[in-house]
């Protein structure tokens, strides 16, 4: 029986690197400090806003990021530039933008063109920063967040506009541990509604594919991954593996894997009456490794969520026929299997890559150390040499008769001169003291 056209997978069955720490800029204790700055009806009003769904993520069971690592690192090789499938029990998942929208509820439309012959009014497209943040250059979504609690910002609609910013940066688009307020969506809350309404999927779903899809297997074979991820992008993972407990199957039951849960943090609050849980990547290995779970390789769309006339599509993808044809095998409910797959590289390869540019990287340091020591050297010579001219002229000066000196005889302003002229000028010493430095 001939296998159908499949992607290959990233690595080899059984050859996937474990990973020894991974780097994640979200944290859920973020939301929900942004969430204890507010009032009661200002905390109603952003869950009933369009981040309403993605601010719940918070109150959920914590998300592991070993097992987003453990997730990535059974990636299938596809063309598509906003889309990834991973392998999971033997079964492929797509991971897309209308997941994403499904996970999140956020607005998922097509982003605007930005119009560069558009004609601005001086007066209306004044920036807006100032109107929020005053004489601030930046502000921190700490800050915005201490500002709250503060009630340093009275105003109800300026409150609301802080608190949808630092959600935004801090949970939406995260790209590092201390999240600044981003210009552009400041000047975009101009118009709340519009804000509100702007496509933010696409915009939070891009950030955490683009950085996957820049992670090739020496990448994710590194002991520290890094990869740029929201809120929803967490959640959107951990809903595919365990969608639908009920239908998990073999010696897994609901019972073992709630039995399964983790406490999420060693240290909880003594005031904590339930203390946080979280999965346990453990068992989903168990389900991976033994095929003993049933899931969704493309996730239906809820009753309650209606796209109806919504395009997910991308402007900048491209086709992959490998893909057309995975789409078509799960429509016409054709049975996978693990094997089916085949990975290109092994870890030992990629090993010996790894070590290969390891040691290119020493090799460029030698040469740099060398070059440098050379630069020193040469420059040492010359100094060495201008100043032994000008010891060497200040002593021709001083050799002369006293009354040469007084007549002005014996070319004495020359010898000072040529004395002063082996002194480099200033831009001279500024270029040696920065090869110095250097």
């Amino acid at each position: 029986m001939d296998l159908p056209l499949l992607p290959a997978r990233m690595f080899a069955a059984g050859e996937e690197p474990s990973g020894e720490r991974v780097n994640s800029y979200h944290k859920v204790k973020t939301t929900n400090h942004i969430l204890t700055a507010l009032e009661e009806d200002e905390k109603e009003f952003m869950r009933r806003s369009p981040f309403g769904k993605l601010i719940a993520t918070a109150e959920k069971p914590a998300f592991s990021d070993s097992f987003g690592h453990y997730c990535i690192t059974r990636l299938l090789k596809v063309t598509k530039r906003h889309e990834i499938w991973i392998l999971f029990a033997g079964r492929p998942i797509q991971i897309s933008l209308r997941e994403f929208a499904i996970v999140t509820s956020l607005p998922c439309g097509k982003l605007p063109k930005k119009s560069k012959n558009k004609k601005r009014n001086p007066v209306r497209e004044k920036p807006y920063w100032p109107d929020l943040f005053g004489n601030l250059k930046a502000c921190s979504v700490d800050l915005a967040t201490k500002m709250l609690k503060k009630k340093t910002i009275a105003d109800k609609t300026s409150r609301l506009k802080y608190a949808c910013l630092a959600i935004t940066r801090a949970v939406l688009c995260p790209t590092n541990h201390i999240s600044k307020i981003i210009l552009e969506h400041a000047e975009l809350i101009r118009d709340f509604d519009e804000f509100l309404a702007y496509p933010w999927a696409r915009v939070g779903f891009e950030l955490p594919i683009s950085s996957i899809k820049t992670k090739d297997e020496v990448a994710l074979a590194q002991s520290t991954v890094d990869v740029k991820e929201s809120e929803g992008k967490e959640e959107e993972l951990d809903m595919d593996v365990r969608s639908e407990p009920q239908e998990i199957s073999g010696n897994a039951s609901d019972s073992a894997i709630l039995n399964g849960c983790e406490k999420a943090n060693a240290k909880q609050s003594s005031t904590q009456d339930h203390p946080k849980l979280g999965l346990s990547p453990s068992h989903a290995r168990e389900l991976d490794e033994e095929a003993h779970a049933s899931v969704f390789s493309i996730f239906p769309i809820p009753d309650s969520l209606s796209f109806e006339g919504v395009d997910f599509s991308w402007s900048d993808d491209e086709d992959d026929p490998s893909v057309n044809n995975m789409v078509r095998l799960i429509d016409e409910g054709f049975r996978f299997q693990k094997d089916m797959f085949k990975g290109e590289k092994d870890i030992s390869v990629l090993a010996n890559k790894v070590e290969d540019i390891g040691n290119r990287v020493d090799g460029l340091r030698q040469d740099f150390s060398g070059l440098t020591e050379a630069i020193r050297s040469t420059l040492g010579t010359k100094l060495q040499a201008m100043s032994q001219k000008m010891i060497s002229s200040i002593m021709s000066f001083l050799d002369k008769p006293l009354s040469d000196v007084a007549n002005g005889q014996g070319g004495t302003t020359t010898a000072i001169s040529n004395a002063f002229q082996c002194l480099p000028d200033d831009q001279e010493r500024a270029d040696t003291n920065a090869a110095a430095r250097k």
